[in-house]
């Protein structure tokens, strides 16, 4: 299979101070963020879920901007491209497609593989479709592989790794064999030797659109929102511990969010951005975006606000390299309006 490259990078970075939002609500900020913008991904893009594999960033699926107002959700469409970000080089390259376009879809890694998994495809009269296939990319990097499909379909999960095993946590499900109307699910599955799904124990309450992490050989499940109770965001914190086949909750994340993204670093865990649908039912009901970064401690089991990013953002991907998070993608506005290219790192984390 051929591979067409191409390069996209920047001569020089922008540095970017953040200023403070919800200091009043939760205390003053323990710092103002300090952001670089580096090469900005190729194109503008939201509802990703980049993985690092093997040293580099992959951004695979999502929501892409197109010309003309010719995508299926007017400015956005479904795309099956795949973009590979070198942080020694500061340059993207592009990856072999995905063999079927997804937004949504879960990149995530072990050793071995890089996994796509489950997420949204579209239809005639429907881009929500959801997918349990997996793709799994090939050893030599060159394409992608039919894997181990999950047992149920289920898309704005959670993907995240504990050792070599990937797992799969919450999000949204079919609610019946004959519809494709959904439920938010509490269903956690667990790749067994990069062979078949085992299930393990589900979150206690069902929620989409959360945010993940491993940290110290446990997962944290993070905020998120319930469909079912007119998309209501949470701050809901539990924590996995794969010997128990437990979860547990922790303190809350102060502020309830969702379409959130987090990452680790320093042994600490940051969640970014997210979204809001405030006055609900009334006439001055909308969606809002946040700036907000919070910094949760296990040791202590404590958030505090860490300040804020560059801008609004959600549906933004969050990946860690050498202690350094990258932040991809996005959009500054709820729904399809505002996406963006950005690639920026958190410099004092």
């Amino acid at each position: 299979m051929n591979r067409r490259h191409f390069l996209y990078s920047a001569t020089s970075g922008m540095v970017i101070f953040s200023q403070p939002s919800f200091a009043k609500l939760f205390g003053s900020n323990k710092k103002n963020l300090c952001w670089k913008s580096l090469a900005s991904i190729p194109v503008k893009i939201q509802e990703i879920y980049p993985s690092v594999f093997k040293g580099k960033i992959y951004v695979g699926g999502g929501l892409a901007e197109v010309p003309n107002q010719e995508g299926v959700m007017g400015k956005l469409s479904l795309t099956n491209k795949v973009y590979v970000y070198n942080p020694v080089t500061n340059q993207w390259s592009i990856g072999p497609s995905l063999p079927e376009a997804r937004h949504h879809l879960g990149l995530v890694a072990n050793e071995k593989y890089l996994y796509g998994i489950g997420g949204f495809s579209a239809v005639t009269g429907n881009a929500w479709k959801f997918s349990n296939s997996v793709f799994r990319l090939s050893k030599d990097k060159s394409y992608w592989q039919v894997a181990p499909s999950l047992p149920v379909a289920q898309a704005e999960s959670i993907y995240t790794t504990i050792g070599n095993t990937i797992h799969v946590i919450g999000g949204r499900e079919v609610a019946g064999k004959k519809t494709q109307k959904s439920t938010d699910s509490s269903r956690h599955w667990k790749l067994i030797d990069d062979k078949y799904w085992e299930e393990a124990a589900p979150i206690s309450v069902a929620r989409n659109s959360a945010a993940g992490v491993t940290l110290n050989g446990k997962i944290y499940y993070i905020g998120g929102r319930i469909y079912a109770k007119q998309h209501q965001n949470q701050t809901l914190v539990e924590r996995y511990d794969p010997e128990m086949d437990a979860w547990e909750k922790v303190s809350p994340i102060p502020l309830a969010t969702a379409g959130i993204s987090a990452a680790v670093a320093n042994g600490k865990i940051y969640v970014f951005g997210g979204e809001r649908w405030i006055n609900r039912n009334t006439s001055r009901s909308k969606w809002i975006t946040y700036s907000d970064v919070w910094q949760y401690d296990p040791q202590k089991d404590k958030w505090e606000k860490a300040g804020d990013m560059s801008s609004t953002r959600h549906g933004l991907g969050a990946v860690t390299i050498n202690d350094q998070i990258y932040l991809i993608g996005g959009a500054f506005q709820a729904g399809i309006s505002g996406t963006t290219s950005l690639l920026e790192v958190m410099l004092n984390n």
